[in-house]
């Protein structure tokens, strides 16, 4: 095992060192983004405008099945095949389908397009991928973007990396992602110049992804005293990768030929951020060995390490030189 300077350096007869860390539960549900590059030859204009699509409006979600604690939405999925429109022009501008992904924690837009055939220069087109909000009218339902919810037109012909024959991967950051509730998205295939609408496909509905904290419990290897309590730091953070807050964290643990005193109430932890602590141990075997297992509660979710206890080896002391 790997000895720090500054814990060899303590008087002490027992080492105390974690060993293994054992997730418990679901930790993560994230969205499975690439990181494309948008069309080389960007149309202007495609993010300052509002824009709206025929939709059929999903069923509402059922009250009855919701679980009694949600943790936040990570992301929003969905694949877009409804036409509100009857597709013209080329089959290379037309949808054969659309998967787009809300990504909140990088706030961004991932869309996987699909059309009927590979588009040629000759039939380049403007393609336009956002996302909105369902609103009902007299005329019908509607996907309506909302402010930061489109990301600016692109061509549908290109040579980057982008583009692979007929599918087309779309990303762009959307100022909205990381805040808005958007419940429905759009693509639509448009003229160069904007006057004619080639195709367009919607869908309602989108589906959620839910993320919990990604908490680590972390203490350093340390040296406990002969007899009586040693004081041990420890740190519980809540990592960047994840949206979620972790509430009302409450750290246990269960020992084998050990005592432990601490404090069982952590608080609250943020993403990206921590909170300091120590707790007192003392060894009750006489063989010096044991274990401690900790465990950071917060709602539903938990996460465990383990530390071993186990004697550490002293040096043998020199023998002086006998000299005749």
């Amino acid at each position: 095992m790997r000895r720090t300077p500054r814990s060899l350096g303590l008087s002490t007869a027992l080492l105390l060192s974690a060993t293994t860390v054992v997730a418990l539960g679901d930790v993560t549900a994230t969205a499975a983004a690439p990181d494309p590059t948008p069309g080389v030859r960007p149309f202007a204009g495609g993010a300052g405008s509002t824009y709206s699509a025929a939709v059929t409006p999903a069923p509402a979600p059922d009250a009855s099945a919701r679980k009694k604690y949600q943790w936040p939405i990570r992301s929003r999925t969905g694949t877009l095949t409804t036409h509100p429109v009857t597709p013209q022009g080329d089959l290379s501008q037309n949808f054969e389908s659309v998967k787009v992904i809300q990504d909140r924690l990088k706030g961004r837009m991932v869309a996987v397009v699909v059309l009927q055939a590979a588009p040629t220069e000759a039939t380049d087109a403007r393609l336009r991928v956002g996302f909105g909000k369902v609103e009902e009218t007299e005329e019908g339902a509607f996907c309506q973007s909302t402010s930061g919810s489109v990301a600016g037109d692109v061509h549908s012909y290109g040579t980057s990396g982008a583009y692979d024959g007929e599918t087309i991967t779309y990303g762009a950051q959307l100022a909205g992602a990381k805040t808005q509730a958007w419940n429905c998205a759009f693509a639509q295939m448009i003229s160069p110049d904007g006057g004619t609408l080639y195709d367009a496909v919607t869908k309602s509905g989108l589906r959620e992804r839910r993320q919990k904290p990604i908490l680590s419990i972390k203490v350093p290897d340390k040296r406990l005293q002969r007899s009586g309590f040693t004081k041990v730091p420890i740190k519980i953070r809540n990592s960047k990768q994840t949206i979620a807050t972790a509430p009302k964290v409450k750290l246990t643990w269960k020992t084998k030929g050990a005592v432990v005193k601490a404090r069982k109430k952590v608080g609250t932890i943020k993403p990206g951020q921590g909170k300091k602590g120590k707790f007192l141990v003392r060894s009750t075997r006489r063989d010096r060995t044991g274990s401690i297992k900790f465990t950071v509660k917060s709602k539903n979710y938990k996460r465990s390490v383990k530390l071993r206890i186990r004697p550490v080896n002293r040096p043998i002391a020199s023998r002086p030189t006998l000299r005749g």
